[in-house]
C-alpha cells in the first residue's frame, strides 16, 4: 500500500488500492485510516489565517452554460486550476477553470448520472490526487441513498476527457438529509454539513472510498442566532484548513469560520467567527486555498449575468 502526503498530516487511500470498484457503486470496503509508518511527515500544513482582507473579483465564468455552479475546490495537481461542479439536470462532470473564468478542461464521468451533485473536494490518494464529488443533494428528502463520485485528478492538456469514475454510495443513519457540502479530515474521513431550515446544521463524518458506509453524527451546530429569520442560514458549502484548526462555513446569508481546538471531532465546542464575504445571492461554493492563502467562493449565475469568481485573501502580517 502506498500513501501520499500533500500538505496534510495524514492521507487517503487510492480507490484503486481497495479491490473492485465500478461506476455502479459496487466496491470492496477498506480502511482508509492513517498509516503513520508509511507516511512522509516532513511536510507540515500551513497555519490558518488570523486576518482576512476584503473579497475581490478575479474573473467572470466565460461559459454561460455554467450557470448552476454548486461546488469549488482548488486543484492539487494543477496549481491555479479551480475544479467546479454543477448540480442536478446538468452534465455528470467536473470543470477546471482558471481564476479569470476560462474553461481549461472538462472531465466527464463515464457511467455515472448527476442525480444532484452539490460539492467537490480534492484529496491526496495513493500516489496521486483525487477529485471527490458529493452527489448528495436532496431537496425533497426522498432519496434512498446518496453517493460520492471519485476520479483521479487528470493533468491539463486536452480540453475534454472522459474517465471511468468510482461511485461509493451511502445511507444516512436516520431520515434522508439534504447535503450540499463536502470537505475532509487528515485521517481519511469525509465531512458533511447538512442543509436545514431550522437555524442549525448537523455535521457528519464517514470513511472515504468505502461503499455502503453510514455517516457518524458529530454534532448539531447553530448557523445563526435564534432571532434570525428566513432561510438564508442554510449551509451550502464547507471547507477545512489543512491543519484542521478551522472549518469555513458558507450559508446563503454569510460566511464564518469555526475554530476547532480538537479538529472536526470537537466541532460541538467550536467558536464561530465571522469572515469577510461577497454580498451576492445564491452562493453554494466555497473552498480554502492554502497555497494562495485565502478562500474562493462562486455563486450561481446572477440576474446581471454569468457567475463572478471571488477570492478573499489572508492578510496575516500586513498593515
Amino acid at each position: 500500500m502506498v500513501w501520499l502526503l500533500v500538505g496534510c498530516s495524514a492521507v487517503f487511500e487510492s480507490p484503486s488500492d481497495q479491490g473492485s470498484s465500478d461506476p455502479s457503486g459496487t466496491s470492496d470496503s477498506a480502511d482508509p485510516s492513517d498509516s503513520a509508518e508509511n507516511s512522509d511527515t516532513s511536510s507540515e500544513p500551513l497555519p490558518a489565517c488570523t486576518a482576512w482582507g476584503e473579497s475581490a473579483t478575479t474573473g467572470i465564468v466565460v461559459d454561460v452554460a455554467l450557470n448552476e455552479i454548486s461546488g469549488v475546490a482548488p486543484s492539487i495537481r494543477n496549481p491555479g486550476v479551480l475544479w467546479v461542479v454543477e448540480d442536478r439536470n446538468n452534465e455528470s462532470a467536473v470543470i477546471g477553470l482558471d481564476e479569470f473564468g476560462n474553461t481549461l478542461i472538462t472531465v466527464e464521468f463515464e457511467g455515472v448520472l448527476n442525480e444532484d451533485m452539490e460539492d467537490v473536494d480534492v484529496v491526496p490518494c495513493g500516489e496521486t490526487t483525487c477529485i471527490v464529488v458529493a452527489d448528495t443533494g436532496d431537496n425533497a428528502h426522498d432519496r434512498p441513498d446518496a453517493a460520492f463520485v471519485v476520479v483521479e485528478e487528470p493533468p491539463l492538456g486536452e480540453s475534454r476527457v472522459s474517465v471511468a469514475a468510482a461511485s461509493y454510495r451511502f445511507t444516512w443513519p436516520g431520515d434522508a438529509e439534504d447535503n450540499e457540502s463536502l470537505t475532509h479530515t487528515n485521517d481519511g474521513r469525509l465531512v458533511l454539513a447538512t442543509k436545514r431550515n431550522d437555524l442549525t446544521t448537523e455535521v457528519y463524518t464517514l470513511p472515504a472510498f468505502v461503499d455502503g458506509a453510514v455517516p457518524t453524527l458529530l454534532a448539531s451546530i447553530a448557523t445563526a442566532p435564534p432571532e434570525t429569520e428566513g432561510s438564508g442560514t442554510q449551509v451550502t458549502a464547507i471547507s477545512m484548513w489543512p491543519d484542521q484548526s478551522r472549518l469555513l462555513v458558507r450559508t446563503y446569508r454569510e460566511a464564518f469560520e469555526l475554530g476547532l481546538s480538537a479538529g472536526v471531532d470537537g466541532v460541538s465546542e467550536a467558536v464561530s467567527v465571522a469572515v469577510p464575504f461577497p454580498a451576492v445571492a445564491h452562493v453554494e461554493a466555497v473552498a480554502y486555498d492554502a497555497v494562495r492563502r485565502g478562500y474562493w467562493t462562486i455563486p450561481e449565475s446572477t440576474p446581471e449575468g454569468p457567475s463572478p469568481i471571488y477570492f478573499v485573501p489572508c492578510v496575516d502580517g500586513l498593515e
